[in-house]
């Protein structure tokens, strides 16, 4: 599948299948899925023997290209959603952590006179305000809240270490 952009903006999730993204004069913010939704989609893709992960080719020209992380909150939740549906445990996860680059999208891009950005984590303001709206709405709970507030500005080993410890929090 092919997404043009010119002229204009694109926003959207970076699903795992094969795409090519153009955007010329314009941008593209894509949101990377969350850790779980990957491990799950790497499940399903070994059940199926379909083998490596799928390519997204971006091509930008006089452009912008930015693949955004989740927020903490968004990776806390799908990681709990899918212990309680019992569509993960606790050890394929500890299994999957010890080699992430199984569970991403290849990426290839082109980029002329434009800019592109791989995994920009969200920025501390909408860390917290993401953090504590799900702690308002009882989603998280105040001892998992205060783990995942550890892991603000965090890249991938701390980022994923504390996640798994507020899931037993």
């Amino acid at each position: 599948m092919v997404h043009f952009c010119m002229f204009g903006a694109h926003e959207g999730v970076l699903r795992p299948e094969r795409k090519t993204y153009i955007t010329v004069f314009g941008a593209c913010e894509l949101l990377r899925p969350t850790l779980a939704k990957r491990l799950i989609s790497r499940v399903h893709r070994d059940t199926e023997k379909q083998g490596s992960p799928p390519t997204a080719f971006f091509f930008s020209l006089f452009g912008a290209t930015e693949i955004k992380a989740p927020t903490l909150a968004e990776e806390f939740l799908d990681l709990k959603q899918a212990l309680d549906s019992r569509s993960l445990n606790l050890d394929d996860w500890d299994r999957a952590m010890a080699d992430q680059s199984q569970l991403d999208v290849s990426l290839s891009s082109f980029t002329l006179f434009a800019g592109f950005g791989e995994c920009e984590l969200p920025g501390e303001t909408e860390e917290i305000d993401a953090l504590a709206l799900q702690r308002h709405l009882g989603n998280i709970s105040d001892s998992a809240g205060q783990v995942l507030q550890y892991a603000i500005g965090q890249r991938q080993a701390e980022r994923t270490a504390t996640i798994r410890r507020a899931a037993v929090a």
